[in-house]
């Protein structure tokens, strides 16, 4: 069985085919780009994290570090699954390597644009037998560090928000759990419509899972685990539905099983915005926002 590799930590390995001068350079976006790849321990992510990113993550308790930065440590990741993170053969690239010795991803960087202390990178992505997909990584100079700006397509993940958002999840345990969940789906749900562009948001959720044992495709994209096969999952005492309006709209509600679980209902949608509402309904589009 092949292990896969999530999309966005896939981002990471963008350093793939620097020039051998940059990539010893800590100074480069591809050598920031780098450090993060190999990293094994949180310290070596966060200073290359958005500053007001950093300046929270660094406050916060190493659990709550380790649930937010855990899927970016991208060679620990390979290296639990009885895999290697490796340059490619022909030296332009890096290749993640099952334990059977097949190559599950491969990552080469196309070019560097670097104005100031911006830096844009178009990087090409392929897991699996899929076809190359380009991507674009954005950087910027701030305070002595190379920083991870966005990634994804041009209107791809915003670091900050993304991270932010996660810092000021709810209080309560439960709820912060399935304030996680969402963010997931959405990002499997962009990423998803970004790789099959004919087909746009999925009717359902079964075509982001699939089994432990089939590669990824149209109808199984193995986004997320296979608990999302169902078609109304529950996790942590919540259920999630999820509703396509149209290829390029969705929405999905979370709702606590029973009053135990939760006091509060969790809506989202294509805008990547969670909202929530303590009245006894499904939230919506028209509540309010997580602080």
């Amino acid at each position: 069985m092949r292990a896969r590799i999530p999309r966005n930590t896939l981002i990471l390995l963008s350093i793939a085919s620097w020039t051998p001068t940059l990539a010893c350079q800590s100074g480069t976006p591809q050598g920031a780009l780098e450090e993060m790849a190999f990293a094994t321990d949180f310290n070596a992510l966060i200073k290359h994290l958005p500053v007001k990113v950093q300046s929270s993550m660094e406050k916060l308790p190493l659990p709550k570090q380790a649930s937010m930065l855990e899927r970016f440590l991208v060679r620990k990741h390979i290296e639990g699954k009885g895999g290697q993170l490796n340059k490619s053969a022909d030296g332009e690239g890096l290749e993640a390597v099952d334990r059977e010795g097949n190559v599950t991803a491969r990552v080469r960087l196309q070019r560097t644009l670097i104005s100031g202390c911006d830096a844009l990178l178009e990087v090409e992505m392929q897991t699996g037998r899929e076809e190359w997909q380009q991507t674009i990584v954005e950087m910027n100079f701030d305070q002595g560090q190379w920083r991870l700006i966005r990634m994804g397509r041009w209107n791809g993940m915003d670091v900050e928000n993304e991270f932010m958002l996660q810092v000021d999840t709810p209080s309560d345990p439960l709820e912060s759990l399935v304030a996680q969940t969402l963010r997931t789906m959405n990002t499997a749900l962009e990423t998803y419509a970004t790789t099959y562009p004919e087909v746009g948001f999925p009717a359902g959720l079964e075509s982001l899972s699939g089994n432990p044992d089939q590669d990824a495709a149209q109808d199984h994209a193995r986004m997320l685990d296979d608990l999302f096969l169902q078609s109304t999952p529950i996790k942590d005492g919540y259920a999630f539905r999820y509703t396509m309006a149209d290829q390029t709209h969705y929405q999905i509600t979370a709702a606590p099983v029973t009053p135990q679980y939760g006091k509060r209902s969790f809506f989202t949608d294509e805008t990547c915005v969670i909202r929530s509402t303590a009245e006894s309904r499904l939230a919506n589009a028209n509540d309010p926002p997580l602080d």
